[in-house]
């Protein structure tokens, strides 16, 4: 799923403080699938086992997602498998823009996930 979004499918962020914390609430593309629950799962993931991560690089952020935060004005990615796109923004677009998007023919099948702890 990460691969195929690349940095241009990843959502814009805005940061605040709760108390002495940094949270970035999270700004979701109107264009893209609601991938929510598998980014919680990654950013849980990544708090959970802070220990095995190294120390360099992006620390492990509260991310608060939802339809309270502003839309991101990131443009669509283009080439992606359908099934990345939000159907009803699909919908609404007009044939030309839709071709516009080269929506690649590969499949990529979508799981449930749960999580156990």
């Amino acid at each position: 799923m990460l691969e195929n979004l690349g940095p241009d499918g990843m959502s814009s962020e805005e940061s605040s403080t709760e108390g002495v914390d940094t949270v970035y609430r999270v700004k979701p593309l109107p264009w893209r699938r609601d991938i929510t629950q598998y980014m919680d799962i990654i950013d849980n993931q990544r708090h959970r086992d802070a220990d095995i991560f190294p120390p360099q690089g992006t620390k492990p952020t509260k991310r608060v997602r939802g339809t309270a935060n502003p839309s991101s004005t990131r443009a669509p990615v283009r080439e992606l498998p359908q099934s990345f796109y939000d159907e009803g923004w699909l919908r609404g677009l007009n044939q030309h823009r839709r071709e516009a998007l080269n929506i690649s023919k590969a499949k990529f099948e979508w799981y449930k996930l749960t999580i156990t702890q």
